[in-house]
């Protein structure tokens, strides 16, 4: 059977787009106040994926179902940890963040993110938000919840991204057109690179309390942690990989700790928090040339 592909609307009478109108947060601090609600819901309704008609309701709302025509997804980029010593070859996923942001005709950084606002975050940057690019984005800039920016301006957006140990993430989220207000005709022509906490990112959570035909969403662009056999330093056992995993991939037995390859993101997260430096990030496939390739299904226009 042939996979289903997405396909924009076009404008047509323009009914989607006036629909749009009505649901986008508005300019402003209401807008504001509206994101974090919609963030916050996205989170609580995660676990409701459990239950058949709660489920049900909640996947609909979200345009997560018919699974097979709705292409929400997103893909882990690491950003601040070291690569096992056979991997050191191949191009480091924040290459092709920059790759992506040198190339795109439009380029908006948001004032804020939603998430750790959502969340009160006190331990990283409320003020480090995503960046978005192509020409979907003027509709986040239009809300006034982000603001127009050059190549350099969002290298050095990326940078301080780094320095704060943030995890990148890249997403296409079918939901928020009727959030930010993107029109049908701009659906193929904007994608999230996101920078991320642990405990506070929506997609995270989402993709820990979901089923596991929802997490499967959110995945690896190839990397997968691995307890390095070959460190002269022991696992301490200390359970510190374990709590900080944000898909609860690691756990620990036997006083080592033991990765669950389906459950890791390939984040990172585990190896930069290792005391005892004993998790590294290995490259299991290829990378693919472009940010864009790793959402196939989309077709996007970038």
């Amino acid at each position: 059977m042939e996979p289903y592909m997405f396909k924009h609307k076009k404008k047509g009478l323009g009914i989607h787009n006036w629909i749009k109108s009505k649901t986008a947060i508005k300019p402003g601090d209401k807008g504001i106040s509206q994101a974090i609600v919609f963030f916050k819901a996205v989170i609580a309704g995660g676990r409701l994926t459990h239950y058949p008609v709660l489920g049900y309701l909640y996947e609909k709302a979200m345009f997560l179902r018919p699974s097979r025509k709705k292409f929400t997804s997103g893909v882990a980029l690491n950003l601040n940890v070291d690569i096992a010593e056979n991997s050191k070859n191949t191009a480091m996923p924040i290459e092709l963040i920059k790759k992506a942001v040198s190339e795109t005709a439009y380029i908006a950084i948001m004032h804020r993110c939603f998430c750790r606002s959502a969340q009160n975050c006190s331990d990283h940057p409320q003020d480090l938000g995503c960046i978005f690019i192509e020409e979907g984005s003027r509709a986040v800039v239009e809300k006034g919840i982000a603001r127009k920016a050059t190549v350099e301006e969002a290298m050095e957006h990326i940078d301080r991204a780094v320095k704060s140990g943030l995890v990148g993430q890249s997403l296409w989220i079918e939901a928020e057109q009727y959030l930010w207000g993107i029109k049908d005709e701009d659906m193929h022509r904007f994608l999230e690179v996101c920078f991320c906490c642990p405990c506070c990112c929506t997609a995270l959570k989402l993709a820990k309390n979901s089923r596991d035909d929802l997490r499967d969403r959110f995945r690896s662009i190839g990397w997968k942690a691995v307890v390095d056999e070959n460190s002269d330093k022991n696992c301490g056992a200390c359970r510190v990989c374990t709590t900080a995993c944000p898909l609860e991939a690691i756990s620990n037995t036997d006083g080592r700790a033991e990765i669950r390859e389906d459950r890791c993101m390939g984040c990172g997260i585990c190896a930069a928090q290792c005391p005892n430096d004993k998790i590294r990030l290995h490259a299991i496939t290829p990378p693919k040339g472009d940010l864009k390739d790793y959402f196939w299904q989309l077709d996007l226009d970038l």
